[in-house]
């Protein structure tokens, strides 16, 4: 293996030299050539021209300019002007001024690559050496440390020493590979490194030197990044976020490496701020945000340190993201920082999770109080930092649903889990309603005072508050509904959210009395936000008032009152909100489609499907009315058709509910079920197809054409197949005329006739033809089975059951009726499609009189099959020949194209 090494190794020395040599004959040539280009230009004689001199010859007279009247000035300036000849120097050699070079991979390699690996190495060495001595026990804790130490200071006296000798390195040369700057990074690190070993592992210096020591570091190290630039200020953070992955110890301190953090990072925000290098305190707020996630896995002996380490990072994040960066800021012209928003969303999500570590006492509730408060405060005082406000409301939301159930926690996160999707209770109810008061109150409260005293906001700061005055308490509110009632009926948080709704209400008219004209877009924002969130209040009080109260009603009749909101204030905004509250409607229904839980109810129609899907169908439907009075966007659409999807299940629903004995979600189904659910999909096929005709609009014309597959596909799959009577797929209900036969394929075969009728005018051929061939076969299909129930008194009509000569001869009859209706209805209405459809059945009653009725009949009932249908064929040559061909041949011609 070693020898095949060495081989591959050699190849590769020969290769690059042979390709290096190449390269250096190229150069020498280039640098020829420029030298040959640079050499001066010896002067010789003066060619001889033909052309004659300027100088010596006149020039031809010209005809006298007419005379112009000026003043002294026009004419002074207009007098030409004789400019002396000028000797020029003779030519001199000027040096060349090329490009450098571009370097190449060797050159890379040995300037650049190679410094930044060395100071990557020299940084680790030091580190390893500290451990190799640590697991060999070569030498005591003291002289580890001193040894670090001065290997730190080595380094960083050599890097000062490079970049104070009186000779400087081309640093500008290679980049950022500049060594000073990197040896001066390895040495602190290293410097790092040994503090906190001696603080955290050994116990040499105590809380208070352990400080200095490090504030001395960091001072070093900040005062070294202004001097050297980004390059050390990038590799001390990393090497000071790694340090305590690096050296590991049996007994870890977590107040020691929340400490050693809270320096590190301190650190690299004040050099952030000293040299605005923005990337930096984007960087370090990174860091501290993986370290927390990474402090979560302690379990209980870390939760002091991890709710330490969340506040004071959370502090220093806010500090130079949002404060220090917009201390001078006018609040008229602060726009959005989405590098300062970032991060603050990030540490809600942290501290999200870090609530549910604590047990039971109030320092649940002060902690998130802390967080949102922090989060809130920060982000009304500046507008560019206007997101923490949003942050802290959802940050709050997500404390409350995380919430432990009886005492798990993240000790045992599966029981955890299956508690809350079972009984999500949550402990400590006291701390936990104390929490939704606090939490329900800071963040809505902050955002309205600064709506208010806001008037010339832009509209991105102003949409922020607004999201989180009205967001936060509405999700405070449905998640501790959730969480003590599991969506059950409940008085008191009806009262609440009538409560609730009423505050919106004031804080909308606060907000009007500020700017009655609604002249500012920011309170125009604000006033359509607040009356949006009073009704979604109100709704939700009504939902929570009932035995069954559901999200989704809730949702919908919000959206309708925003909808209404939203044209009277004529607030663009708003009608993104209303969609928004669709798309929590769609997601709502998409996790569990039934909605309704416990009983629904026994009597038809009029029960809590009624409330559970009438409503929203009837709310988004008209809140489509509503928001196209300003125009048909894709909120308009989308509304719309959520109404007519809640419109199409409660109906489905409402049918299965009656035939199934108030079970509308029992696993049975039959034939006249499937038979009205096609019905429904082609009556709201057709519903599209006149809408289209009275507002063309593309979703009518893709919703007819979403229901008609469907029916189509019903129609084959289930009533053709799977629930046919004939296949074996139930019994047929009724009498011998009157039973489900005729809901199962009559009335859905008449449904698309209709359909077929209506849509010749706007859809496709292919549309129309498909529709009106659904309703043929359907017909013949209950013509079938009709007639087979007609000899078979029981209901069963399966294959396996005999079948006598009088019904074989019956089925004949009705194909030849069939096709005399047909051929009727084409000739009264001149229509081909209709005069096709009966030549289908007549040679269908052909077919099947000369290879069944021949085989299968004996006697009169032979007879009497052939002898009918020649009379109706006869019959219908007559009426060919007397109605269809003369008009046919009477028929102008079509136009040439």
């Amino acid at each position: 293996m070693e020898t095949v090494l060495l081989l591959l190794c050699l190849i590769a020395i020969v290769g690059l030299h042979r390709r290096n040599s190449g390269f250096a004959s190229r150069i020498d040539k280039l640098e020829q050539r420029v030298r040959a280009l640079s050499a001066p230009v010896e002067p010789g004689p003066a060619p001889v021209s033909s052309a004659p001199d300027i100088r010596e010859e006149a020039a031809p007279p010209l005809a006298p300019p007419p005379e112009v009247t000026a003043t002294d000035e026009t004419q002074e300036r207009l007098a030409p002007s004789v400019v002396p000849p000028v000797a020029l120097p003779p030519a001199s050699p000027l040096p060349a001024s090329s490009p450098r070079p571009s370097r190449g991979f060797e050159e890379n390699l040995g300037s650049r690559w190679a410094v930044w690996v060395g100071g990557v190495a020299l940084a680790l060495g030091g580190i390893f050496l500290v451990r190799y001595s640590i697991e060999q026990g070569l030498i005591g804790p003291g002289v580890r440390v001193l040894l670090g130490l001065a290997f730190a200071a080595g380094l960083i006296a050599g890097g000062e020493w490079l970049r104070r000798r009186e000779q400087p390195l081309d640093v500008a040369a290679f980049g950022n590979a500049n060594i000073p700057a990197i040896l001066t990074a390895a040495g602190t690190s290293t410097a790092f490194a040994s503090i906190y070993a001696a603080y955290g592992l050994y116990g040499l210096i105590g809380p208070t030197l352990a400080f200095v020591a490090l504030g001395l570091v960091a001072a070093v190290t900040m005062g070294a990044a202004i001097l050297h630039g980004p390059a050390l200020a990038g590799l001390g953070l990393v090497a000071a976020l790694v340090c305590p992955l690096l050296v590991q110890t049996t007994d870890p301190s977590p107040v020691a490496l929340v400490l050693y953090l809270a320096f590190a990072t301190g650190t690299s925000y004040a050099v952030s701020r000293l040299r605005l290098w923005r990337w930096l305190a984007v960087s370090t707020a990174v860091g501290a945000i993986l370290w927390g996630f990474g402090l979560l896995v302690g379990g209980d002996a870390w939760l002091a340190a991890l709710v330490t380490h969340v506040l004071v990072q959370l502090v220093l994040a806010l500090l130079f993201l949002v404060v220090d960066p917009h201390r001078t800021e006018a609040p008229e012209e602060a726009v959005i920082d989405r590098l300062a928003t970032v991060p603050v969303f990030f540490f809600a999500i942290l501290a999200v999770f870090a609530t549910a570590s604590f047990g039971t006492g109030l320092e649940r509730p002060l902690f998130i109080a802390a967080v949102v408060l922090l989060m809130t405060v920060s982000a009304c005082r500046y507008p560019a930092g206007a997101g923490g406000a949003l942050a802290g409301g959802l940050a709050s939301v997500g404390m409350l649903a995380i919430w432990p159930v009886v005492s798990q926690a993240w000790s045992e996160p599966e029981r955890f889990v299956r508690d809350l999707a079972v009984s999500p209770a949550p402990e400590a109810l006291t701390s936990f309603v104390t929490a939704a008061v606090l939490v329900g109150a800071i963040v809505p409260l902050l955002s309205l005072l600064r709506l208010g005293f806001g008037h010339r906001l832009r509209m991105g700061p102003a949409a922020w508050y607004t999201a989180a005055l009205t967001l936060t308490p509405l999700g405070v509110l449905i998640v501790a509904y959730w969480r003590v009632t599991y969506f059950d009926h409940s008085i008191p948080f009806a009262v609440v959210a009538g409560a609730m709704g009423l505050g919106f209400a004031a804080a909308t008219a606060w907000l009007r009395g500020k700017d009655p004209d609604l002249d500012s877009p920011a309170i125009r924002l604000a006033v359509g936000g607040a009356a949006s969130a009073a009704i979604a209040a109100l709704a939700a009080g009504l939902t929570f008032a009932f035995d069954r109260g559901i999200l989704t009603v809730t949702l919908a009749l919000a959206a309708l009152g925003t909808a209404y909101v939203a044209e009277r204030v004529k607030v663009p905004a708003l009608r993104w909100m209303v969609g928004a509250l669709g798309i929590a409607v769609a997601g709502r229904f998409a996790w569990d489609p039934s909605i309704m839980r416990g009983e629904i109810g026994t009597t038809p129609i009029v029960n809590w499907l009624l409330w559970g899907y009438g409503v929203p169908a009837a709310a988004f439907l008209l809140a489509s009315r509503i928001l196209a009075r300003e125009g048909r966007d894709w909120v308009v659409r989308f509304v719309e058709s959520l109404g007519f999807v809640f419109a199409a299940l409660l109906v489905f629903l409402q049918m299965r509910h009656a035939l199934n004995g108030g079970d509308p979600f029992a696993p049975t189904t039959s034939h006249m079920e499937a038979g009205l659910a096609v019905t429904q999909a082609l009556a709201f096929s057709l519903l599209m197809v006149r809408l289209d005709l009275s507002r063309p609009d593309t979703l009518y014309r893709y919703a007819s054409l979403l229901f008609g597959g469907l029916a189509i596909l019903g129609s084959a799959v289930v009533l053709g197949v799977f629930e046919n009577p004939f296949l074996g797929g139930g019994r047929v209900i009724g009498g011998p005329v009157f039973n489900s036969l005729i809901p199962a394929y009559l009335v859905p075969a008449a449904m698309a006739a209709a359909l077929a009728w209506a849509a010749r005018l706007n859809r496709p051929r292919a549309f129309v033809l498909a529709a009106a061939a659904l309703a043929l076969i359907l017909e013949l299909t209950y013509s079938s089975l009709a007639v087979r129930r007609l000899f078979h008194p029981g209901g069963r009509i399966d294959l396996f059951r005999s079948m006598s000569d009088a019904e074989l001869w019956c089925h004949s009859l009705v194909l030849l009726a069939n096709g005399l209706v047909l051929l009727a209805i084409g000739i009264l209405w001149r229509l081909r499609e209709a005069r096709l459809a009966a030549l289908v059945c007549l040679v269908l009653a052909v077919l099947k009189v000369f290879l069944v009725d021949l085989s299968a009949l004996q006697g009169l009932t032979r007879a009497l099959s052939f002898v009918g249908l020649g009379l109706a064929l006869m019959a219908i040559g007559f009426v060919y020949q007397r109605f269809v061909a003369p008009s046919g041949a009477a028929r102008p011609p079509d136009p040439a194209p």
